[in-house]
């Protein structure tokens, strides 16, 4: 996996590598989710049952079909249900077509209708429903896997058929193999990465799956017509997103500030002079420098199409680094508060702050307005492994 830590010399503030000090905080943000945890568990519970309901009328049609449909003893009725962002749900379908390669015959409804524009592709799946529905009709499965954001966790597994029981003999013997992988809940990554495990193996061994050792998977990326845009066939083009979420937001520790975008646009301008630079994602902040701005402005769709049509793609850790990923299209992605060694791709460019990092914490824990993880890779670092990375890719 090329991983290039930024140099130190790199960063613009002073800063003191207190490891001690970041442990103790650490330690404080896992007190403080189980405090939060505790104190709200009779409004969540609440909360939960207020949403099953609301999801069964929602769903009703469709929930009376699972009732009186899933009953062929020769199909295996599966369950699906998903949280996170896009990009948690992207990777979630190595897991979903690994899972249909051992069972051809499997029926699978997916409990997040998000989910949809990312698994169109499969056809094995039947239904698209809200998350909480699938309260309702549960036990109407032979297999109900809960997807949440690192791992998998079986809520039924019903043995009466022949797959459910070698996805249960899997699990005992991962369980055995890989016994930190069900350690919950995992904030440390150590042992993922010493055994070259990221986050799709552990999405695969904590599902019982085979073939955990592969990571593959796509997105078809249709081929349409993008001249509304000012994108031909023949243009050359990089693409980068600058924001995280749904909502393009620029306050999370994962981000980059605008003004290193922009000087990072610069620099490359220079030596990139037959090249145009994109902007892609939801962020609503517009970086100068960008020859166009299509954050916000495109279908899913399109922007599969655009991400397989760039040369290169430039990224945070932020869901277009994924769907680059399953285009087919490399990128470099600069890591921070999370662990570019677990969560980043093998076969892209995955920059790693050399100062503090890992936190995996939505705020700075040391209370920093724009997190050092982040700020100490300059724009000269990553144009540099950018302009090698086109170079090479040019000579091919």
């Amino acid at each position: 996996m090329p991983i290039f830590k930024c140099p130190e010399n790199y960063a613009e503030v002073d800063f003191v590598n207190n490891q001690t000090r970041i442990k103790q905080l650490s330690g404080v943000i896992k007190s403080t989710r189980k405090k939060t945890v505790k104190n709200t568990k009779i409004y969540t519970y609440l909360k939960k049952i207020r949403d099953s309901i609301r999801d069964f009328f929602r769903n009703f049609s469709k929930i009376v079909k699972i009732i009186f449909i899933n009953k062929e003893e020769d199909v295996i009725y599966m369950a699906v249900v998903c949280y996170g962002g896009l990009g948690d749900i992207t990777r979630y379908k190595a897991v979903l077509l690994e899972i249909i390669k051992m069972c051809p015959n499997i029926v699978i409804d997916v409990y997040n209708k998000t989910a949809r524009c990312l698994f169109k592709d499969i056809e094995n799946i039947r239904f698209y429903l809200n998350i909480d529905a699938v309260n309702a009709v549960k036990k109407r499965y032979d297999v109900v896997f809960e997807f949440n954001y690192f791992t998998v966790n079986p809520l039924l597994i019903n043995k009466k058929k022949q797959f459910v029981n070698k996805l249960s003999d899997n699990l005992a013997q991962y369980k055995n193999d890989y016994s930190f992988c069900f350690k919950f809940p995992i904030y440390e990554k150590d042992d993922f990465v010493i055994n070259n495990i990221n986050i799709i193996n552990l999405l695969k061994i904590t599902s019982g799956v085979n073939n955990i050792k592969d990571i593959s998977f796509t997105i078809k990326a249709e081929k349409l017509l993008l001249t509304k845009f000012g994108i031909d066939d023949n243009s050359r083009f990089l693409t980068f997103q600058c924001g995280v979420g749904s909502s393009g937001v620029l306050d999370d520790t994962r981000c980059w500030s605008i003004e290193n975008w922009e000087n990072l646009l610069t620099i490359l301008r220079i030596k990139l002079t037959n090249i145009k630079f994109i902007q892609v994602g939801t962020s609503k902040h517009s970086v100068p420098g960008a020859d166009i701005n299509l954050s916000g402005k495109t279908s899913l769709s399109e922007l599969f199409c655009v991400l397989n049509k760039s040369l290169f793609h430039i990224d945070i850790d932020g869901a277009c680094s994924h769907f680059a990923r399953a285009v087919g299209t490399k990128s470099l992605v600069m890591f921070g508060p999370t662990d570019g060694k677990f969560i980043g791709y093998p076969d892209n460019i995955n920059v790693i702050s050399s100062l503090c990092r890992n936190c995996w914490s939505a705020k700075c824990p040391l209370g920093h307005a724009r997190p050092i993880c982040m700020e100490s890779i300059y724009p000269e670092f990553v144009a540099e492994k950018v302009i090698g990375y086109l170079k090479n890719y040019e000579k091919n």
